[in-house]
């Protein structure tokens, strides 16, 4: 990187790397990419990395988050019974799952950031330990 003597785009490449350090697969789809360019100051999210042997499309693991942006192929029945297998994982470990279609992602980004906000808000201490 540091000989890379102005060359163009170096934060994408430095991005990829990142992503793939961290264990992940990298975007996937059209859908993650517009997912993931929205997030504007939200904190960022694991990518495709693997967690109790499942891969969702994003989490943060501090907060027991994951998303799933699903796109046309999530209404196959095949699909269906594959996320809803991950989605159970993925609950029974203590994760909250929301799921995004594409038409929310591209149509409706306002509400994605406003749900994804307020399941972002960290877990407020027990008061009565």
């Amino acid at each position: 990187m540091a000989r890379a003597n102005g060359r163009h785009n170096l934060a994408v490449l430095q991005k990829a790397l990142a992503l793939n350090a961290a264990g992940s697969a990298g975007l996937k789809s059209r859908n993650e990419k517009a997912f993931l360019s929205r997030l504007n100051g939200l904190p960022e999210p694991l990518v495709n990395t693997h967690v109790h042997g499942v891969e969702p499309d994003f989490h943060w693991p501090d907060r027991k988050l994951a998303v799933e942006a699903d796109g046309p192929g999530h209404a196959r029945p095949r699909t269906q019974r594959e996320d809803a297998l991950k989605q159970q994982i993925l609950e029974a470990n203590g994760y909250r799952v929301l799921r995004f279609t594409d038409e929310d992602i591209e149509q409706r980004p306002a509400d994605v950031l406003k749900t994804l906000r307020a399941a972002l808000v960290p877990p407020r201490p027990d008061p009565c330990p």
